[in-house]
């Protein structure tokens, strides 16, 4: 019988839209350390929903575990200028 891992990650909700953003590792391993050390560890961290591509101030403390997957990433649609300009930037 193979037994089935619960899977979870590590998560804020975005303030704009409401989509979970993930954290990694590190940021949410913040939330420990300040627990232990109020004073040394930061209270705030950047991040950016991968939905509405909002970027924002968010509190270490509104870090939850959340079930299941996070929702994976839409890569953004380049534009036809971004693409010009690329290709000649690079030739030199």
């Amino acid at each position: 019988m193979i037994a089935q891992l619960d899977k979870n990650y590590t998560a804020i909700i975005c303030g704009r839209c409401g989509a979970a953003i993930p954290v990694s590792e590190k940021i949410a391993g913040l939330q420990e350390e300040r627990r232990d050390d109020m004073a040394a560890t930061p209270r705030t961290f950047m991040a950016r929903c991968r939905s509405c591509e909002n970027e924002g101030v968010y509190a270490i403390d509104s870090i939850r575990r959340l079930e299941g997957e996070p929702a994976e990433r839409k890569p953004r649609p380049v534009s036809p200028q971004t693409r010009v300009f690329s290709k000649t930037f690079h030739k030199r």
